[in-house]
């Protein structure tokens, strides 16, 4: 129930707000991804780069200046764009009020479309607070966002640390985000919960999140929760790491510096990163149905491109020069020392130094990771501390936390609407209970 009365509401809201240095974002408000074969091959003039518009979000810039879904967006201001974070580097470069205009193919005609740009709204809630803060990092701003239960607390506190890759983890219902979603159930049973925003994405200032090493991201996260320690309500004594695919290995790194209470970690791998991306390949291209001498070939080549990239760590540009067939091989969601700085690490040699409880969770329509990746990791904890961790699988959930029922169901995209799978939360919530008594 809503127990605080609207004016004492108005007036905190306005003094949160009032104290936050970060100014906030301009928000195009629209759903994005790279533009496949087919949507460019039907544009305006041939056009060979673009994004496409899947949804545009109700009341957002995007709908005021008149995108649709199924727009192909080519150049915004004069500039190609091929992905999404084209875009969100445009509108960290702008400004809210600022006006922005994108070329762009719908239904085979070029159009040119002004998009005066709204600020992004805040989280809110009725159910609980919202916070705001920042923390510095080398003179630079960056955005901590925290969920508190109602009351004076301490309250035990889940840290967020999520995938690969350069994005917010600020996103305002009711754009869809399981990360948001996850974290307000922890709250709603009586969890603080902290997520830090990447170096130069969302509010946060600082160099692009594009060139960030694995160790700059780490580094990040540690100094987000070394910043903690004002809040008091919450039990720094109490904290769980949430570490979902990438921050599943960010989480023991984390630790190792900053012991926690307990380690959540979902969708993650466990084993030699190397070794991970060859069996990734072949479950990914089984699931493409290409026929199976071309995966022997296509493995063979995938194999070949790492040695040059992780074993000799020739540059990306020169690699490429020399083997344009390696494009594909060697496409990734981060930098190129990100990527070599999880090639390098033994994560067996950070598992084992954690001596507090951990939680692995897999799922079983999960067709990023593989189950044995987690229990492998288990066993490696185990091992040095007996009994301390345990490994559970959620059927039918996804690599994103949906209910798909199986591997083909989420790779082709077929599964159920997007939305947390119903036995996902319950189980965690029994762990994290139970790793705090």
């Amino acid at each position: 129930m809503f127990l605080i009365r609207l004016p004492a509401l108005l007036l905190c809201i306005t003094t949160l707000f009032a104290k936050d240095p970060l100014p906030r974002r301009p928000w195009l408000g629209a759903q994005l991804a790279p533009a496949n074969t087919e949507q460019l091959a039907a544009s305006a003039q041939g056009w060979s780069n673009g994004v496409a518009v899947q949804r545009v979000i109700p009341g957002s810039s995007a709908e005021a200046a008149g995108l649709q879904e199924g727009d192909v967006l080519h150049k915004m201001d004069d500039r190609l764009l091929f992905s999404s974070l084209d875009i969100t580097t445009g509108l960290k470069a702008s400004a809210v009020g600022k006006t922005i205009t994108f070329e762009l193919s719908r239904a085979g005609k070029l159009l040119t479309k002004r998009v005066k740009l709204k600020e992004l709204s805040r989280e809110s809630s009725d159910e609980f607070e919202i916070i705001y803060e920042t923390f510095t990092l080398d003179g630079a701003l960056r955005r901590l966002l925290l969920t508190k239960p109602k009351g004076v607390g301490p309250f035990p506190v889940v840290v967020l640390m999520g995938g690969i890759g350069c994005y917010s983890v600020d996103v305002p219902q009711p754009q869809p985000f399981s990360y948001r979603d996850i974290l307000y159930d922890f709250t709603r049973n009586g969890f603080a919960t902290v997520r830090i925003e990447k170096t130069g994405m969302g509010d946060s200032q600082g160099p692009p999140c594009a060139a960030q090493t694995f160790f700059d991201e780490v580094r990040g996260l540690k100094a987000g929760i070394q910043s903690l320690d004002r809040f008091a309500f919450l039990d720094r004594n109490q904290m769980l790491y949430f570490g979902h695919s990438m921050g599943g290995l960010s989480a023991p790194v984390v630790y190792r510096d900053l012991p926690c209470a307990g380690i959540i970690a979902v969708a993650t791998s466990g084993i030699d990163w190397q070794e991970y991306e060859m069996i990734n390949n072949r479950r990914q291209l089984e699931l493409a149905r290409i026929p199976y001498d071309s995966i022997e070939v296509l493995l063979d080549r995938h194999a070949a491109a790492m040695h040059e990239f992780y074993v000799v760590k020739r540059p990306l540009d020169e690699i490429l020069r020399d083997h344009p067939e390696w494009q594909e091989d060697l496409q990734y969601p981060a930098s190129e020392q990100f990527m070599r700085d999880i090639a390098d690490i033994s994560l067996a040699s950070y598992w084992k130094g954690v001596a507090s409880p951990v939680l692995f969770v897999y799922g079983t329509a999960d067709f990023v990771t593989a189950a044995n990746e987690h229990v492998w990791a288990q066993s490696v904890v185990n091992a040095s501390h007996p009994g301390m961790a345990d490994y559970i699988e959620i059927k039918g959930m996804d690599h994103g936390f949906n209910n798909s029922g199986t591997f083909q169901n989420a790779f082709d995209g077929t599964g159920e609407p997007p939305a947390v799978h119903p036995d996902f939360f319950p189980k965690v919530l029994e762990f994290a209970r139970r790793s705090l008594r």
